[in-house]
């Protein structure tokens, strides 16, 4: 796989990841009565947008089209509602931070297999890894 392949795909794993991050905790924030985990999300939702959103244009700017990001939260939301009963919540928190491991595990497997990426996208994912994992911390204390 060359160089460009490489950035290609650390580019669309950064995205996918990012956004899908977003996406979850755009979800848990409304079921959050505690205001500092909620400031908290708040701060992590602001920087995991701005991620996805020099990914996408990291992407675009190649001529490449971003991944969708499909959760299985999409699927247990639309089955469940989004329930802000504590039961419903915890739900959501333990899925979110499953989906969050899967992430690190993907994006760690994506950096792992493209070592000729450019070294500031990696240095990105190094740090969507680090949030990924900030996300869960907070998560957890919710739970």
């Amino acid at each position: 796989m060359g160089k460009n392949k490489h950035d290609i795909e650390i580019l669309k794993e950064i995205h996918k990841n990012a956004a899908m991050c977003v996406d979850a905790l755009n979800l848990l924030e409304p079921t959050v009565s505690r205001e500092e985990i909620k400031n908290s999300i708040r701060e992590q939702i602001g920087t995991l947008s701005g991620i996805e959103k020099h990914a996408r244009q990291q992407i675009e700017a190649r001529g490449e089209v971003p991944r969708p990001a499909e959760t299985r939260l999409g699927l247990w939301i639309s089955t469940r509602g989004q329930g802000t009963d504590n039961e419903s919540a915890g739900s959501l928190a333990r899925m979110l931070v499953e989906g969050n491991t899967d992430g690190i595990t993907d994006l760690t497997n994506a950096l792992e297999s493209c070592p000729q990426a450019d070294e500031s996208l990696k240095e990105t994912a190094r740090k969507l890894l680090d949030a990924e994992q900030k996300s869960i911390d907070t998560i957890s204390s919710f739970m």
